[in-house]
This record gives structure tokens, sequence and C-alpha cells, in this order.
């Protein structure tokens, strides 16, 4: 029980200063957090999408409400790859959904205005950043509030 408090007090002393050397070292990029919910066939699946810009282009991440990462994706000059691909989804046509909506998607999820492209529809509903994809999938973007 001594040991766990001992642990504990070196834990909360040593957090900020790690804290702090990240700071520095991840200034110069834009990360932006957000809940997402993708209703597919009257389901939904739900999880937390983590974007990081870089010099290169975009990077994320999005992960299930468990904690288990569902995919990754980068935007590099306008064209998004979904890499590491969670098992049950990783069929060449969902991969390629995927990635033509993500393409759409963060193409101009910064520029706050409402755009139609043929079937893909984007717009603003409440602070959520909502997407309609070709094949009947909505994506709802919610910013994270820390």
């Amino acid at each position: 029980m001594r040991f766990l408090l001992l642990i504990n007090i070196l834990l909360f002393t040593l957090a900020p200063l790690s804290a702090q050397s990240g700071e520095s070292a991840q200034s110069d990029s834009l990360c932006k957090e957000y809940n997402l919910r993708i209703f597919v066939r009257s389901q939904q699946i739900t999880g937390i999408c983590v974007m990081e810009s870089r010099e290169e282009g975009l990077v994320g991440t999005v992960i299930n409400e468990m904690g288990v990462k569902v995919f990754d994706f980068t935007f590099e000059r306008g064209k998004c790859k979904i890499l590491n691909v969670i098992g049950p989804a990783n069929r060449w046509f969902i991969r390629r959904a995927l990635s033509k909506d993500f393409n759409f998607i963060l193409a101009h999820i910064f520029n706050n205005q409402e755009i139609k492209t043929g079937r893909r529809k984007m717009w603003f509903e409440e602070g959520d950043i909502c997407f309609s994809g070709r094949h009947k999938i909505e994506y709802r973007f919610t910013p994270l509030k820390m």
C-alpha cells in the first residue's frame, strides 16, 4: 500500500513535466478531435476520430468506444489512404467506400460551408459536421470538448 502511494505521488509530480515537453515538440501541428457516429442501414457505429495536420498532409485514426483502433488514414495531395483496417471491416469494398467518403470529408471539413457533389453532401447541424455518402452512409463529426 505504501508503494502505491509513492507511485501515485511520482506520477502526479512528473506528469506536468512530460506534458510541457510534448507541447513544444508539437506546437507546429494542428490536432482536432471529434466524436464520430457512422449510420449504416439503421445501425450506428460510434467512436472517436483524431486528426493531426502536418507539413506533408493530414494524419488520423478512428477508435471505437472500447479503445480498439478501427482504421488509420492519411490525406496527402488531395488523396486519402485508409490504412490498418480492423479485421471484420478489412474488405476491398469497405476500404474503397471509406477512402472515397473520407477523401471528400477531409477536403472540405475545415471550409465551414455546405457542399453537394453528386450523391455526396456535407452540411452543418447544431455544431456537428454531417456528411452523407454515396452508399447511404451518414457520418457525424461532433467536436470534443476538453
